[in-house]
């Protein structure tokens, strides 16, 4: 029996050195074979600085493990501490259970070009199909009781467009998976390079792909995104800092259909545009979700605030400067591989997927604010530029929810640092076409807009505030609205002969017009129409209304002038004489009356009074007047009984004919009665006395207007120059023309 102890002494001082040998060299013989076939097995190089298999105890351990890009010398992975340990004895009943994997200081590059990644051949070879496992196969049992990654490092690149994001400092920590644990947890912190931390969990049910996720984000600068809204803006910057604390669920099997509740809030954002303006920007927006459920249709907000935001429009003759902003997503040949390279484009299509499969039909918020806004309008299309702020712009609804039968937002602003404006809208939530505005402006000065009015009529403003109230309502789009104006002690200046205005007004003659005696306009401009018409634009309307009020106060004052002091139109047009008449009736007192507190009412205005008369029609009946005077034998102190008596004769009477033919050297039967006068008197004499009657008449007027303290620099009364005057008639008028003061076409010398 000794040999059989013999051999068997043999045997285990051989299979005890063998299994020396094994715990000896195991780890550089495994160091030397993953070396030598990770090319073959995996298509990338694989190094490692040490690696040591400890069999006893079930431990491996790795330093300086390197994982090389496929065919490249470039680093695609790198762990400066890897280690795995393994429950030895579990192995004998086929159970596979680790108690710890650790990974520090790792380091992954990822690279996308297009819809392909740099560990896209390694999916792709593990990927393979595989030979189907039996029916009645045992599941594999494992288990891993945790899984830690230590300060790892991520950069991420993508080549079209070039980005590069960083994450340093990220923790991964996974307890507890198994093959029969259905709820995967993973919690992770870092930070990204570029300025932000994330502290997350993630929930994941393998059955049913149900996840569940917290995000905490603090201050994450946008900064990198913006090479990626490149692709559909001119822009040269855009930033901000987001920070959100958000729970929230789904289904990966339907990612659109997902709940979320927290809060979002983004910090000093801002987009600057191609040409370093400003073009929008927030001081800060905080958005408290109450929940949102997609599936379910349900949209509750608790608060949206934003504090100070920003938006710049400027105006040209081509567009707008947002117009000039627009592109195109840079050409590719893979057109697939659009969503996976621009962060913007995933998420419109993730917010069109949403909006195809749910209709928001229901939601709601608490409270909607805006604190300290500015709205910023250039318009260069002028020959000025217009340049206005609505500034410390504020906007508040208490209550906003689509069961509510209206939807309201009050609103207050200043106005270019001056003007203040108030209002209120309220809005059919079923229908956000139907609406009710009720808003009012005041101490708006009215030279903010000279650009326009000198653009348009070539006339500036010197000075005056505008007061203006809005009352409109839509509903089913027909638009019914009440427009009322105050422009308070406004003065217009002289017309700019620089350039050419759009269309020739009198606005200075029109604003005196419509002023009344405090120096104020008020106009009411009631405005109705249908919005579906093509020709109906309420703006276009608005200043067309102001425009017709404009030419007919400067084309037709009269009308004006009577409405606002009384008597009829003609009043204001004309003053009607005698032939003869020097003095002045009851009823002329009074249209002179009406004029000269019309001028001293509306004192940038003046008269000019223009007499009218045919100087050979009053010399034919000063003619007859003179010899009627010396058949009756009358003196200049005439009677009232004389001057009847005088009115009664008739120049047909024969007697009065006889004593004209008598009076004559040579009397002529080919000649009237009239031309006989004429002779007797002389021509000569009559033009001269023609002419002071007319001078007695100016001064009459003139004198009674200055008697009702009219200024006399605001009258001016002349005669006609014109032989051909269209106003001509059978006897003497004054024509009533009405000017601003400025105008120099009167003729200066009454």
């Amino acid at each position: 029996m000794k040999w059989i102890r013999r051999i068997l002494f043999f045997l285990i001082i051989t299979i005890v050195s063998l299994l020396i040998l094994l715990v000896i060299f195991i780890s550089p013989v495994a160091k030397w074979a993953i070396e030598k076939y990770s090319v073959e097995y995996t298509g990338r190089q694989v190094r490692l600085e040490k690696l040591r298999i400890n069999l006893l105890t079930g431990s491996i351990h790795s330093a300086g493990l390197k994982i090389f890009e496929a065919k490249s010398d470039k680093i695609f992975f790198q762990c400066n501490d890897l280690y795995a340990n393994i429950v030895v004895h579990k192995l004998l009943a086929s159970e596979y259970e680790l108690t710890e994997i650790k990974l520090t200081q790792p380091s992954l590059t990822i690279i996308e070009k297009g819809n392909r990644f740099n560990f896209s051949d390694l999916i792709d070879r593990f990927s393979k199909k595989t030979s189907p496992t039996p029916a009645n196969s045992k599941l594999v049992e494992w288990t891993i009781d945790k899984v830690e990654i230590d300060a790892a490092t991520i950069v991420y690149t993508n080549t079209s467009p070039f980005n590069t994001i960083k994450i340093d400092r990220c923790n991964i920590n996974i307890p507890g998976i198994s093959w029969n644990n259905k709820v995967y947890s993973i919690n992770t912190d870092f930070s990204f390079a570029s300025g932000g931390d994330v502290k997350g969990k993630l929930l994941f049910d393998k059955n049913s792909w149900v996840y569940a996720v917290r995000a905490d984000i603090d201050r994450f600068d946008i900064k990198p995104f913006y090479i990626y809204l490149k692709d559909y803006l001119k822009v040269n910057s855009l930033d901000g800092l987001l920070s959100t604390h958000l729970n929230i669920t789904g289904n990966m099997h339907n990612a659109s259909a997902i709940a979320a509740s927290g809060s979002v809030t983004a910090e000093d954002f801002s987009i600057i545009d191609n040409v370093n303006d400003k073009l929008t920007a927030v001081k800060k927006i905080d958005i408290l979700v109450d929940s949102i459920n997609t599936e379910k249709n349900i949209y509750r907000i608790a608060s949206i605030s934003l504090l100070q935001p920003y938006i710049k429009l400027e105006m040209y003759k081509d567009g707008y400067n947002f117009n000039r902003l627009s592109t195109s997503p840079a050409a590719t040949t893979d057109t697939s591989s659009v969503v996976y390279s621009n962060v913007f484009v995933m998420m419109s299509d993730y917010i069109q997927d949403i909006a195809k499969n749910y209709v928001v039909s229901e939601y709601n918020a608490d409270k909607f604010i805006v604190q300290g806004g500015q709205f910023e309008f250039i318009d260069y299309t002028l020959y000025e530029k217009f340049h206005y702020n609505f500034d410390s712009l504020d906007i508040i609804s208490d209550r906003i929810n689509s069961n509510n039968s209206k939807i309201s937002f009050t609103a207050s602003s200043l106005l270019n640092h001056s003007g203040q404006m108030k209002g209120k809208m309220d809005i059919n939530p079923k229908d956000f076409k139907d609406f009710d505005i009720d808003c009012a402006i005041k101490n708006l000065p009215v030279t903010d807009f000279n650009p326009y009015t000198k653009y348009y009529v070539a006339t500036p403003f010197l000075n005056g505030t505008a007061d203006y109230t809005n009352k409109t309502t839509v509903v089913k789009r027909q638009l019914k609205s009440e427009n009322e104006l105050i422009v308070n002690k406004i003065i217009a200046g002289k017309k700019d002969k620089t350039n050419k205005p759009q269309y020739n007004m009198p606005i200075r003659l029109a604003v005196a017009l419509l002023k009344d005696v405090h120096g104020n306009i008020k106009l009411s401009i009631p405005v109705a129409g249908s919005l579906d018409d093509p020709k109906f634009k309420f703006g276009k309307i608005i200043w067309r209304v102001l425009g017709n009020l404009i030419t007919k106060a400067a084309t037709a004052p009269f009308r004006l002038l009577a409405g606002a002091f009384g008597g009829k139109e003609d009043d204001y047009k004309e003053v009607d004489f005698n032939y003869l008449q020097t003095s002045l009736t009851d009823n002329q007192q009074k249209q002179l009356d009406r004029l000269a507190k019309a001028v001293k009412e509306k004192s940038d205005i003046k008269l000019e009074l223009i007499q009218v008369f045919n100087k050979d029609d009053e010399a034919e009946a000063l003619a007859i007047n003179l010899v009627k005077k010396k058949y009756l034998g009358v003196t200049d102190s005439i009677s009232d009984a004389q001057q009847q008596q005088l009115n009664a004769l008739n120049i047909l009477d024969s007697s009065f004919i006889k004593y004209v033919d008598s009076s004559l050297i040579s009397p002529s039967t080919f000649l009237s009665t009239q031309e006989k006068c004429i002779q007797l008197i002389g021509k000569e004499t009559l033009q001269a006395e023609v002419d002071s009657i007319a001078l007695q008449r100016n001064n009459a007027v003139l004198n009674y207007l200055l008697q009702q303290q009219v200024s006399k620099e605001k009258v001016f009364i002349h005669n006609t120059d014109k032989p051909n005057d269209p106003n001509l008639g059978n006897a003497p008028k004054f024509v009533i023309n009405v000017a601003a003061n400025d105008d120099t076409t009167m003729n200066k010398k009454p």
